[in-house]
């Protein structure tokens, strides 16, 4: 892993309906609490409005440490540990409080399990599981993840060769997709087909690397 800004085009395909999503993805170092850190921010706008998502993960172990979210008048701030996470959501003047108990470790999603992804050991046929943290349903789930192949990907920021990665929720439930990984000596996800989840009106959402910069 290096400090790196990346930009993405997205395109969510919802009830028949095509948005399209802006993504600009920096990853940094920084320290937090005395600890050395991981900082990714992700930046999104689309017609629908704007949002940060900022994760603050450990370096050594990747397991997240503090995960805020602002989009529009709502925020989220969580504080994760190996037994609690907890935080709040606050929509104006409203505050909600957020408490889950752990039996187990868990790493984040979405950007942040990317950073997993990216750091594993990645070889066709390689296989694991991983215990996520999802945000939508303040519930743990464990992903199965397999590499299927290596394929040649032509995105926006050109023609990368990488690992073809099928990630599936254990449970059964809908979640999860496919994610393209480069094989380069700087790792990166230059391509995802993910499945949205029902709460979001179900539909997928592709996202394709624009730019590095």
């Amino acid at each position: 892993l290096k400090p790196v800004k990346l930009d993405y085009t997205a395109m969510a395909a919802i009830g028949g309906q095509d948005i399209e999503i802006g993504l600009a993805f920096e990853l940094s170092k920084a320290v937090r609490g005395g600890r050395n850190i991981w900082r990714l921010i992700t930046a999104q706008t689309s017609d629908m409005g704007s949002a940060v998502d900022t994760f603050d993960v450990d370096q050594a172990s990747l397991l997240p440490l503090y995960r805020g979210i602002k989009q529009g008048g709502t925020t989220v701030k969580l504080d994760f540990s190996e037994t609690e996470i907890v935080g709040k959501m606050a929509m104006g003047a409203n505050e909600m409080p957020l408490t889950t108990k752990l039996d187990a470790p868990v790493y984040g999603s979405d950007a942040a399990l990317e950073l997993v992804m990216i750091a594993l050991p990645l070889a066709p046929g390689y296989k694991t599981s991983l215990r996520t943290f999802d945000i939508l349903t303040q519930s743990v789930k464990v992903m199965s993840l397999e590499v299927t192949g290596i394929e040649n990907v032509t995105v926006p920021a050109g023609t990368f060769e990488a690992y073809k990665i099928e990630l599936r929720d254990m449970s059964g439930e809908p979640g999860g997709g496919t994610i393209y990984i480069g094989t380069g000596a700087v790792r990166q996800v230059v391509r995802s087909v993910m499945q949205l989840p029902a709460m979001m009106g179900g539909g997928t959402i592709t996202t394709d690397l624009k730019a590095v910069k």
